[in-house]
């Protein structure tokens, strides 16, 4: 019997943020990647580049034929699906795969924007579950907060893993220590400037502060920008909240291990947040909350803190103690243990995937 692992992930693009995962799948088996296209170019100017996908093989659907095709062709291989039922092309092999080989899931929460919008994605979500949860084996779910969302939504825990995106593990000499000014602790953004990142409401809690021994740089852009612009003059705040404008990926990640004392993603709601991923294998501790996915992976008070993103008081008095709490965290021995426990973090998640994928095969034979 073969034991090798055949899988096959049918996704709408390459994802850097699963390149990891299926470059360690491609070490032990025929691995597949079938894609609807490289890389969106809205995402290449972000500074995105292509993701190296190891030694997995590489598809691109066309149109649905080419799909049928190679869905014929990979019989009792395991079918990946990144969502339930999405992408017209990829939705019709997705109800082929249910009826003949095990299928797995990679899926975060949806992104909520209101409570209509909530109520919809319940509902939409819910008759998800209703037609697929018989035949779907595995749901691998961005967080606690993906774990929750799905089983509010009607599908078992039993089918449920807390997963995680992921990101390349740059090597550690690469790091280097903060050069801010020593007397100031340095809190880094990185995102869209939009609503649901949340950057508001750290401006307005920054201005609660009883201190000024902080500063907070902004990376990114957005239509928020004016009026964030305007929230920090209005708080007479000019001195300490530097906007820095949009950066390419690789300029931004330089800027953050250069110049942070801490990454905070003040997010209202984030499916996960792959800039937490970022900061914790630089060994840079993080500041997010409740409702971010990624929080998931801030596994004890010794890697960042973690607040109650529906109270603005909570996210003051966690900044504060981010600022009194700054030195210990900004020794070597601080940043090592940050970056490990994250590698040791992704690692467990990748043999936990590796472990399903061999469980459900062999269920097959």
């Amino acid at each position: 019997m073969d034991d090798s692992l055949k899988v096959v992930f049918w996704q709408n693009m390459l994802s850097p943020h699963l390149a990891p995962l299926i470059r360690a799948l491609s070490l032990q088996g025929q691995i597949i990647a079938a894609i609807l296209s490289p890389v969106e170019l809205w995402r290449i100017k972000q500074g995105w580049v292509i993701p190296d996908y190891g030694s997995a093989k590489i598809i691109t659907l066309n149109d649905a034929k080419d799909s049928l095709t190679l869905f014929n062709e990979t019989q009792g291989y395991i079918h990946v699906f990144s969502g339930i039922n999405s992408y017209p092309i990829i939705s019709n092999i997705f109800h082929h795969s249910l009826k003949r080989d095990s299928v797995l899931v990679i899926s975060e929460s949806p992104i909520r924007t209101n409570l209509i919008n909530h109520l919809l994605k319940l509902f939409l979500y819910f008759s998800k579950a209703v037609r697929f949860r018989r035949n779907i084996k595995a749901i691998f779910t961005m967080g606690d907060l993906g774990v929750s969302w799905f089983q509010k939504c009607g599908f078992s825990k039993d089918i449920l893993t807390r997963f995680q995106y992921f990101v390349d593990i740059p090597e550690f000499n690469a790091l280097v220590s903060p050069i801010n000014n020593p007397k100031k602790v340095s809190f880094v953004f990185i995102g869209q400037l939009v609503k649901r990142k949340g950057v508001d409401n750290l401006i307005n809690a920054l201005s609660k502060l009883s201190n000024s021994d902080w500063n907070l740089h902004i990376i990114g852009s957005g239509p928020e920008i004016n009026n964030l612009t305007a929230l920090v003059k209005r708080n007479n705040l000019s001195d300490q909240i530097i906007f820095h404008g949009q950066m390419a990926n690789e300029k931004a990640m330089e800027f953050l291990n250069e110049n942070a004392d801490f990454l905070i993603l003040p997010s209202r709601y984030d499916g996960w947040g792959a800039v937490v991923n970022e900061a914790l294998v630089r060994g840079i501790p993080v500041i997010t909350n409740t409702k971010c996915g990624a929080s998931s992976l801030i596994q004890n008070s010794k890697s960042g803190f973690i607040y109650n993103e529906s109270s603005l008081n909570s996210l003051v008095s966690t900044v504060s103690q981010a600022i009194n709490t700054s030195p210990g965290f900004n020794a070597l021995e601080s940043k090592s243990y940050i970056r490990q426990t994250y590698i040791d973090y992704t690692n467990n998640s990748i043999q936990t995937f590796v472990n399903k994928c061999k469980e459900l095969q062999n269920d097959s034979y």
